[in-house]
């Protein structure tokens, strides 16, 4: 595949995995909080960037020694495994309400009082082990390095795929650092919302992503 071909499978499925209420509203509670605001949701994200340049890096690491065209069928497959590993936690979240990525209830309440350096290591830690953003990001990974690109067009579309992943974290960041006050009352509203549908709108976001994963897999078949 080429570079073009490649961004027109990673950039959709990375762009709907970025929609993850979960993640989204750790942004906006911390933004709405009092204590350093800016800092911690900017600190919480960097974290959370830094955890999926790692585990890219590894990937490029291990693969690069490796033959790309004799990795595609077990590339698709490994999509497609994902695909089906999301539309399950989708079902399971959609029936049971409860995310499988959320942290405990006592965990969120001393969100606020985070340090910079905390909400960092939050941000790593929450990526690494985030279930639902993990599968997204191993069958983006899968795509782009089973596509025969060079090694400036893979970092490059890993770093792509990154940025769309998190670009809904950012977006409230930037949007904070320009209007702040302005932003406060719709930020509240927002993360209220997100916090009452998040079940719902997680389910539904892992029951197309999944799909559309089992037919990119399915395609190296047909």
């Amino acid at each position: 595949m080429s570079f073009a071909e490649v961004m027109l499978r990673v950039v959709p499925i990375t762009l709907v995995g970025a929609l993850s209420p979960f993640n989204i509203t750790v942004v906006l509670l911390m933004l709405t909080s009092q204590k350093h605001p800016l800092a911690r949701a900017s600190a919480f994200v960097t974290g959370f960037i830094t955890c999926l340049v790692i585990l890219g890096s590894i990937a490029v690491g291990i693969l690069s020694t490796l033959h790309a065209p004799s990795l595609r069928p077990a590339g698709h497959m490994f999509v497609a495994a994902m695909g089906i590993i999301l539309i399950l936690l989708g079902i399971r979240q959609i029936l049971s309400g409860v995310d499988p990525d959320e942290p405990p209830k006592k965990w969120m309440e001393h969100l606020a009082e985070f340090s910079p350096f905390t909400a960092f290591l939050v941000g790593i830690g929450v990526s690494a082990v985030g279930l639902k953003t993990l599968s997204i990001y191993a069958a983006a990974l899968g795509i782009i390095l089973t596509a025969d690109l060079n090694v400036v067009s893979t970092l490059v579309s890993i770093g792509i795929a990154i940025l769309v992943l998190c670009s809904t974290m950012l977006l409230p960041i930037l949007v904070y650092a320009v209007t702040r006050d302005r932003s406060a009352a719709l930020m509240n509203q927002t993360c209220q919302w997100l916090q009452n549908q998040q079940a719902r709108v997680t389910g539904t976001i892992l029951l197309l992503i999944g799909g559309v994963l089992i037919w990119f897999g399915l395609q190296i078949f047909i």
